[in-house]
């Protein structure tokens, strides 16, 4: 049982086939979270964020060694704001993940603080 087994992740069987072509030996696959049209998985040992774009059928990967991480953020709603953000810090760039379950985003947000801590 990983960090994750709480969060609810109706994205898993959905995306389920395409993460397992991207992880190296020895990784298991522990979570995805779907945000919009991208999602983020989560191994036990990386986060891949997948971006998919709208238009035609191009996608950037981008791959965080848990290890690279200096820091873990989250912003929650204000007025008229339907999404969380999720803020990864890795050197100088920040990640920045736009999440709509604000439950599934706080839970992500600890489980991310016990990977690097």
């Amino acid at each position: 049982m990983g960090l994750f087994d709480k969060v609810a992740s109706a994205a898993a069987d959905k995306f389920n086939k395409e993460v397992q072509s991207l992880l190296i030996q020895g990784e298991t696959l522990e979570n995805i979270m779907q945000l919009f049209e991208d999602y983020i998985a989560f191994t036990n040992k990386r986060i891949i964020f997948v971006d998919r774009k709208f238009i035609g059928s191009s996608r950037a990967i981008v791959s965080i060694p848990y290890a690279k991480i200096s820091e873990v953020g989250m912003t929650s709603g204000g007025f008229m704001k339907f999404s969380q953000e999720l803020a990864v810090q890795v050197g100088s760039h920040r990640h920045e993940f736009k999440v709509y379950d604000p439950k599934e985003t706080a839970e992500v947000y600890k489980a991310l603080v016990a990977k690097i801590c």
